[in-house]
């Protein structure tokens, strides 16, 4: 029986997908109706089956017509007719089977910790060998790989070196799930050398990839020591500044692992970058708790006083949260709450929320030893603890 894989243009973005989602509910109503089909469908990817060539064919004319009255045209490089055999391998069957029976076993709780071992190693073969064989570059094998990070990730199974970089450099679509696996990773410091290759080699040609990167790196638990200081300076003073995307980056990135000084040099010799976009405005106005009871405080309110209205708002909410009671309190079950996926329990914009309404005065010390408290596992980041002073 043929199988016809469809594609709809792609766009590297999780919020076009999403749109288009939204425009294919009545074609799945026009598919499903005819009875005599297979189909399926995630997101903007569908498969459909058909029992001839010819069945195909007119199915995919009369789909690409449906979706033109809704200003969308199939993707002619994704749309594909295939054998039953050639599907049984686009769709990776039997590694989709296998995986399914390995995710069951390790979810067996009363497997031996000898046998989680085991599968471990497994899921780390799976990976390096793949990608030196190339067994994900055809079909469904970009899929399989994502499978096999999202293991690595949860149960905690190593990544070696060359296959971390070899997800980097040439995966885009897998770059963000590889890099949480990474800030997630035991020992993240391992291979904060291999970002900084990534970076300076000029292989980024999506602005995105930077931001994943800064956040990635703040997410990350990294040690307080000469050389991962020395790496992230290097990585630091690597981005160019000058446009929007590489000054959010170096941003982001300082306002945690930068010195008072080199953050309020990027922030006071930026301003003409970030005060012509709103995004980067609220970012500026929002590290303002790195300066408080520094020498730079004066300076960083009278830049943000006279600024516009984005970056305004965003350091009078900060100002509220280190002057009045009323700011703290207003957030507090907000501020208190965890996020236990991240290594630190707390995303990094909040943990600038969170230094704020730590050195406000005002508050009663047992609302300031439940906040600590609550973030106990956070303030022992040898970075926040600074922050936090």
């Amino acid at each position: 029986m043929p199988r016809v894989q469809i594609g709809l243009p792609q766009v590297d973005l999780d919020g076009a997908r999403l749109l288009a989602h939204t425009f294919l509910f009545e074609i799945d109503r026009l598919l499903v109706s005819k009875t005599q089909l297979e189909y399926a469908r995630f997101m903007d990817d569908m498969a459909i089956g058909a029992d001839n060539i010819v069945e195909a064919r007119e199915i995919i004319r009369d789909l690409d017509l449906a979706l033109q009255t809704r200003q969308l045209r199939l993707n002619s490089g994704k749309t594909k007719i295939l054998s039953s055999v050639e599907a049984h391998h686009y769709y990776r069957i039997n590694e989709n089977i296998a995986l399914d029976k390995l995710e069951a076993r390790l979810n067996d709780l009363s497997e031996s910790i000898s046998n989680v071992n085991k599968y471990r190693n497994m899921i780390s073969q799976a990976v390096n060998k793949g990608l030196k064989r190339g067994r994900f570059i055809d079909g469904n094998g970009e899929k399989i790989l994502r499978r096999l990070i999202n293991y690595s990730k949860r149960y905690r199974v190593k990544i070696d070196h060359e296959s971390f970089s070899e997800i980097l450099y040439n995966w885009p679509s897998c770059r963000r799930l590889i890099l949480s696996w990474w800030y997630e990773y035991i020992k993240p410091e391992d291979y904060l050398g291999l970002i900084n290759e990534f970076v300076v080699s000029g292989h980024i040609v999506d602005d995105v990839a930077f931001i994943d990167i800064a956040v990635a790196i703040v997410s990350a638990r990294l040690p307080y020591n000469l050389i991962v200081i020395k790496l992230l300076n290097e990585l630091i003073y690597s981005i160019d500044i000058k446009s929007d995307w590489g000054f959010y980056t170096s941003l982001w990135l300082m306002s945690k692992y930068g010195t008072e000084d080199e953050l309020f040099q990027l922030v006071d010799h930026g301003e003409k970058i970030w005060l012509t976009n709103e995004h980067l405005s609220r970012t500026a106005a929002s590290v303002y708790p790195r300066f408080i009871g520094t020498k730079h405080e004066l300076a960083v309110v009278g830049i943000m006083e006279k600024s516009n209205v984005w970056a305004r708002q965003a350091f009078h909410f900060q100002l509220a949260l280190h002057k009045t009671v009323e700011g703290v309190t207003a957030i507090r079950k907000f501020l208190v709450a965890r996020n236990k996926s991240l290594p630190n329990q707390i995303s990094h914009s909040k943990f600038l929320m969170l230094a704020s309404a730590l050195k406000n005065t005002s508050i009663a010390p047992a609302l300031g030893e439940s906040l600590r408290a609550a973030h106990a596992w956070a303030l022992k980041d040898q970075y926040y603890s600074q922050i936090a002073k």
